[in-house]
């Protein structure tokens, strides 16, 4: 299993997502590697919207209507799923 919770920096951010929601295509509890330069440069609510939520269980903020924000959009998932890399129990390699 990956220790989620070790990977809470900037430069080394896995969150958890965890969707019930058969339809969409973050459905399961899926883990991302989510790069700094992304954060810096391309999420829209900037870089302590996601450098916050490194190391953790980021389903409520992403899916749910924590922080003040529903990350609705195919946009949104899309963009999370090219950081994709595995689902978590499962042995997970990453760049």
């Amino acid at each position: 299993n990956v220790e989620i919770a070790l990977h809470n920096t900037q430069t080394n951010c896995f969150l958890l997502v965890n969707s019930t929601t058969t339809s969409d295509v973050l459905y399961g509890s899926r883990v991302y590697f989510v790069t700094s330069s992304y954060m810096q440069n391309s999420h829209p609510g900037g870089l302590s919207a996601i450098r916050n939520r490194c190391g953790t269980d980021a389903t409520n903020y992403f899916i749910g209507n924590s922080g003040g924000h529903r990350h609705t959009s195919g946009t949104s998932h899309n963009a999370l799923n090219g950081f994709f890399i595995g689902n978590y129990g499962a042995t997970i390699t990453w760049p």
